[in-house]
């Protein structure tokens, strides 16, 4: 077992000894508002066929009832009768192409980790466990360059971090005009944030977007006054600047 906190030892370091002495088993790390669950496999990362799913209905049938939509339900009667990964099924059927499957799958194991590099504090415990209990693996990669990736992105998460000190706290429209100004990222993000406003924490799991591309989108926003602070999400925001079809977000 390997625990402790990131006060006596960061978590880049906690992934460099499981990726060097190449352990298999779960580290879990925990936050005051959060708590994440990365597996690996003979030191290297990996995203179970649970994890891996998951993220594909939400990102591409979030809100979707496949009771009223015969592609999703057939789709999930195939996965339940072949134990197929869903995104497996989804290039087979011309849903995603075989590279924009392989995109995905690396940054769902990026995504699992990168915002944690900017938590300062935390604890975490890792412990050898069998990881066909954790499920199928469809995806591996190594810790090492995860950790490499990762912290060219630190300053920036930090930075977004201590704009956004409670990713629970709501943002709602103030002036859509001014997303013309803004990149086409920002603009795609914008139109999951309804009338009365969102947390920012739903906000990235509408968004489709990394949780850093949102946030700093966010952050971006509230700089150029498109969004305000809500006290909460579903406060009624003021009434906004007429907008174009671009900035819709109803």
């Amino acid at each position: 077992m390997l625990q402790g906190d990131f006060s006596t030892l960061g978590l880049p370091d906690v992934l460099q000894i499981v990726g060097s002495r190449r352990k298999t088993g779960m580290l879990t790390v925990v936050a005051t508002d959060a708590e994440r669950t990365i597996y690996f496999n003979d030191g290297r990362v990996v995203l179970t066929q649970e994890q891996h799913d998951r993220y594909l209905l939400d990102r591409y049938f979030k809100d979707v009832d496949p009771r009223d939509n015969e592609d999703l339900r057939s789709l999930l009667d195939e996965r339940r009768q072949t134990g197929k990964p869903l995104g497996r099924l989804m290039v087979e059927r011309g849903i995603l192409k075989e590279e924009e499957l392989r995109i995905e799958l690396q940054r769902q194991t990026e995504d699992q980790l990168y915002s944690l590099f900017a938590w300062i504090e935390g604890a975490f415990n890792f412990i050898e466990l069998d990881i066909e209990s954790a499920g199928a693996v469809v995806h591996e990669i190594d810790a090492t360059e995860l950790v490499m990736n990762a912290a060219r992105q630190v300053d920036e998460w930090r930075r977004v971090r201590s704009r956004l000190p409670d990713m629970d706290a709501a943002v709602g429209m103030a002036d859509g005009g001014r997303l013309e100004d803004l990149d086409e990222t920002s603009r795609e993000i914008a139109k999951v944030i309804p009338g009365d406003g969102m947390s920012i924490r739903n906000i990235c799991a509408a968004s489709g977007e990394s949780e850093l591309e949102t946030c700093t989108a966010v952050v971006s926003m509230l700089d150029a006054g498109v969004l305000r602070p809500l006290g909460s999400a579903g406060e009624k925001p003021p009434a906004a600047t007429p907008r174009t079809g671009n900035a819709e977000t109803t």
